[in-house]
């Protein structure tokens, strides 16, 4: 484990991620290179695959292992990074608008927990409208919202590994990878603003997924689909 230098931390992270994929039945069809690295990116980024602290998953996409940040590894990274996120899903029952007629952009957003039922994932998919992601930096106390749209999150994750598979994150928490990928795509959009390397790493990782997963679907569209 040299390639890790002297940092026990991602050492032991490493260690962490190999036990429990060798505890999962699925990931041992993966091919052991896929194994190898995906439990080697999650350490280098700094989160840890844990049922615990639930910080990152590893999927079965074809033959490989891929590894997956959830919302909380987002959050972990963020915090080290002397920020903090908040994100917030938004459904077609909540009030939902965003002004942006004057300078700062005014944001009203009331949730309707009577009918909300985002414990349900099929439910939480069909009336999902948006994420709402507000980052602030703890050293001046700004803050930068950035709503994400359902159609914009659909296109990112493209289709998920393992989507039938009980063991698939996105069918067993919903809320978190959609979250996620929003959290994602907030951070990619201030890539600039960031100057720690994990999160820099971390949206590199899940970019490279996400490609795979955009072609594959485009791959698997009807003809007349692609065409129109």
């Amino acid at each position: 484990l040299s390639f890790f230098g002297d940092d026990k931390a991602k050492v032991t992270k490493f260690k962490s991620a190999l036990l429990n994929i060798a505890q999962n039945p699925i990931l041992s069809q993966c091919s052991v290179g896929s194994i190898l690295k995906s439990a080697f990116n999650l350490a280098e980024v700094g989160v840890e695959i844990s049922p615990i602290l639930g910080q990152a998953y590893i999927l079965k996409y074809k033959n490989d292992a891929e590894a997956v940040i959830s919302y909380k590894g987002w959050m972990a990274l963020i915090e080290k990074a002397g920020k903090r996120v908040k994100a917030f899903s938004v459904f077609k029952c909540d009030e939902f608008n965003i002004d942006l007629s004057d300078f700062d952009e005014v944001i009203t957003f009331k949730p309707n927990f009577n009918q909300r039922r985002e414990s349900d994932d099929s439910w939480y998919q069909e009336n999902l409208v948006g994420v709402l992601v507000k980052v602030k930096d703890m050293t001046d106390g700004y803050v930068k919202n950035t709503f994400v749209t359902k159609d914009k999150i659909e296109k990112i994750k493209g289709k998920s590994p393992s989507a039938k598979s009980q063991y698939s994150p996105y069918n067993q928490w919903a809320e978190e990878m959609y979250l996620a990928k929003a959290i994602k795509y907030a951070l990619s959009r201030e890539a600039l603003n960031f100057t720690d390397e994990n999160i820099k790493k971390a949206i590199n990782l899940d970019n490279e997924l996400d490609i795979k997963l955009q072609e594959q679907a485009r791959a698997e569209k009807p003809k007349d689909e692609l065409e129109s």
